[in-house]
């Protein structure tokens, strides 16, 4: 049986998230709740499922980012006439 943490010590876990934001998560369904009793619970493994997705997201962003930078940009296309009229 996976070990279980509350929502406040989920975010103790993940560096100091607040609980606030673990129970937003919890309702958005971004992260996986085990109700105990009357309580709600959050699994290990459910945590390291939820760490991994980030990492996994994370990594995505950043490639499209180094390759939005590696593109560079067109020029701006002059108006016809060729001149750039101040308005």
């Amino acid at each position: 049986m996976d070990k279980l943490y509350t929502p406040s010590q989920a975010g103790e876990l993940l560096g100091g998230i607040s609980k606030a934001t673990i129970e937003t998560w919890l309702s958005r369904g971004k992260l996986p709740r085990t109700k105990v009793g009357g309580r709600t619970m959050i699994a290990e493994a459910d945590l390291e499922s939820f760490v991994a997705r980030c990492n996994q997201r994370t990594a995505r962003v950043r490639k499209k980012v180094i390759q939005m930078k590696s593109v560079s940009p067109k020029p701006a296309a002059l108006p016809p006439g060729g001149e750039i009229v101040n308005l």
